[in-house]
């Protein structure tokens, strides 16, 4: 159950980001075509695919160091199981997991790659 100051944590940002969301919405860039009153398209890309790849960049940004920190802690649980069949098992599953993720967050990147390499030959 979620206590009375939690709820009040939350209200508050709620409340703060709705506040605050006309004002990025009106926010340009100095220089840029928009104009006050007009939206302006807030993504820097020009098609799907720059979109995608920005996308995946900054996942990558985030997922990498992650994927390094789940790996490194299932190396911690392999140490602090001291041979407890129980913790050992658990410890397993913790690195399984977490070279799957990589792999699955790897595989993306190269499957985005192949897909926009594709495409960009095929616009030639």
């Amino acid at each position: 159950m979620i206590n009375k100051m939690t709820r009040k944590i939350i209200s508050l940002a709620i409340n703060i980001s709705v506040a605050i969301s006309p004002l990025l919405l009106h926010a340009a860039p100095s220089g840029s075509p928009c104009e006050s009153g007009t939206f302006c398209n807030p993504i820097a890309s020009d098609s799907f695919m720059e979109f995608v790849n920005s996308i995946l960049g900054v996942v990558m940004k985030i997922g990498i160091p992650v994927a390094a920190m789940f790996i490194i802690y299932s190396g911690f649980l392999f140490v602090k199981a001291q041979g407890n069949e129980a913790e050992l098992t658990k410890a397993k599953s913790a690195f399984t997991y977490a070279v799957i993720g990589t792999a699955v967050l790897l595989g993306a990147w190269l499957l985005a790659q192949g897909i926009s390499s594709t495409i960009d030959s095929l616009r030639e």
